[in-house]
């Protein structure tokens, strides 16, 4: 209410709108950061080690002031470092083009897709370090060309193997056996190439050094640092007080009888280092019983092992007894395909309808194998032949009226989010679906699509008045966001960053915004002969007499 003289205070904002002027404020100070560290950088296109280091440091000491939270003083640094901005607007270039998003709108029609479905990255990353150490030349067909393909080729050639692609062929030269030597291997932003590297240097006397970028350089290596001492190395950071890459690990070679593998490792590490194992001096038995994915470890690890001619018994359960042994490389590699391709093919008769054929395999491992058997109670039209390799899905005779529960360990596997993708596609289609979850991101993604959460776990759809865009945090939620668009009421779904399936599949969108029908093709008409005119004259024709001259 105003005073005698006619003023009237100001209203004090309330605590959200507080909130939201500091977020304004925190995003405007991170484009200035980026900003700055871009002139920083100038024409080299990254930081001196130096000034790495010294803003690394700067920054922890601050951090550490204000909470004791590892992931304020470290994860967050470099994650503020990887960070990409939109360009600055100029002439030439409408900052309103540059921040549209990507409309999701494929045909709804029935699908007939015939496909060969690409190899498995971290098979075809397996046997070439196997090659590569036995100094055999390699040539694997229909690989998948993403960014962790060109880090792992990468990553040979700097420990001194030759790689060449073309088109999706990868070929290995290897002159002489890979032999472990000091060197800077850099794994880009793949755990999984940090993870066959090392497991190669540790069982063997050596030293190495690891670099990285992306979110690898946030990894906890703080399990890794507490067991890595059993196996006699020793890993050491380059940054110190900062628990992430650049490492370094010295290596012994000497390894006990018996490794008890802890429930805290990741998977792929796990599995890694039984792979290397057979290069080690002496046997070694690993006892993994205790560790979560104990399944999938021993599916993936012991049929690779013989498939490789590797020594390998299994003395107790989920118990490996691994010999020394001179394996072999076999003349032709059948290996399994990428399995989120493969589901992603298989929901898409599901959803829509039609009929698909893959030329695929899929992996031994265990979500592989329940996730299919959940399609099947889903859709019994899925077929599998071994010989050829192929697996062919017709669209169900009848809809599906009732989602059956899902088990939990697929909510927790790698390919939850393209089990996501189909709840949500059926949701989208009106039915109520089970997905009982307490993840964040798993969350935020049917909140974007318009499907809410009832008290009961079960989640439906609430019609949207207009598309909301989503940045997908990966290539699988990317993949999962566009298998739900296929199945949208009146409106398309906007993806802010297509660009993230270079990280998984980059010919990914060439299939998705082609997908092509299976309306009856009209026969192709012959061609009719052009018939033959007759002429009739209704006239004779004279002949002029010849003239004597």
């Amino acid at each position: 209410m105003p005073n005698n003289d006619g003023y009237e205070p100001k209203k004090r904002p309330s605590l959200k709108e507080e909130v939201l002027r500091i977020d304004h404020d925190i995003l405007r100070l991170l484009m200035r950061r980026h900003n700055l560290l871009v002139r920083m950088q100038g024409s080299r296109g990254h930081l001196l080690p130096p000034e790495e280091k010294e803003l690394r440091e700067a920054w922890f000491a601050e951090a550490t002031r204000y909470s004791s939270d590892p992931r304020l003083s470290s994860q967050l640094f470099a994650l503020l470092s990887d960070i990409r901005f939109f360009p600055k607007p100029s002439d030439e270039q409408d900052t309103k083009k540059l921040r549209q998003g990507f409309m999701l709108a494929p045909s709804q029609k029935p699908v007939d897709l015939n496909a060969l479905v690409p190899a498995s990255p971290w098979y075809v990353h397996t046997w070439m370090l196997w090659a590569a150490f036995f100094g055999k030349n390699l040539e694997i067909p229909h690989c998948l060309m993403h960014d962790a393909q060109h880090a792992f080729c990468r990553a040979l050639n700097d420990a001194g193997i030759v790689t060449q692609t073309n088109d999706d062929t990868l070929s290995l030269l290897a002159n002489r056996p890979l032999q472990c030597k000091d060197l800077s291997i850099h794994c880009a932003d793949d755990a999984d190439c940090f993870s066959l590297f090392a497991a190669q240097y540790i069982v063997r006397p050596s030293r190495v050094r690891f670099t990285a970028e992306g979110s690898l350089k946030m990894a906890n290596l703080s399990a890794l640092a507490h067991f890595l001492p059993r196996l006699g190395t020793r890993l050491s950071y380059a940054v110190p007080k900062y628990p992430g890459f650049p490492i370094r690990l010295e290596c012994s070679g000497v390894l006990p009888k018996t490794i008890a593998i802890p429930d805290n490792l990741p998977t792929n590490f796990v599995i890694a280092l039984l792979y290397a194992l057979p290069f080690a001096e002496d046997p070694v038995t690993v006892d993994f019983q205790n560790h979560p994915d104990r399944d999938n470890i021993l599916d993936a690890s012991r049929k690779l092992l013989q498939d490789a001619c590797f020594l390998c018994g299994e003395s107790q359960p989920y118990t490996l007894s691994i010999q020394p042994s001179h394996g072999e490389i076999p003349d032709s590699l059948l290996l399994p395909s990428e399995p989120k391709i493969v589901f992603f093919l298989l929901a898409l008769p599901l959803l829509l309808g039609g009929s698909v054929s893959l030329q695929a395999l899929l992996p031994p491992e265990k979500a592989a194998m329940d996730l299919l058997a959940y399609f099947r109670d889903l859709n019994e039209q899925i077929t599998i032949h071994t010989n050829p390799p192929t697996i062919k899905a017709q669209g169900p005779k009848e809809p599906v009226q009732a989602i059956p529960p899902i088990p939990e360990h697929l909510l927790h596997s790698s390919l939850s989010p393209l089990l996501a993708g189909l709840c949500a596609g059926f949701a989208l289609k009106g039915q109520t679906i089970p997905y009982p979850t307490e993840d964040p991101v798993t969350k935020e993604f049917f909140a974007t699509l318009g499907i809410r959460s009832k008290n009961d776990g079960t989640w439906f759809y609430q019609e949207q008045t207009h598309p909301v865009q989503w940045n997908a945090p990966t290539a699988e939620w990317a993949m999962a966001y566009a298998l739900a668009a296929t199945c949208r009421t009146n409106q398309g779904f906007k993806l802010g960053n297509p660009g993230v399936m270079t990280h998984l599949w980059p010919k990914f969108w060439g299939l998705y915004n082609n997908l092509p029908g299976s309306e009856p093709k009209k026969a192709p008409q012959p061609l009719e002969k052009p018939k033959k005119r007759r002429i009739v004259l209704d006239h004779t024709a004279t002949v002029p007499p010849l003239s004597e001259s």
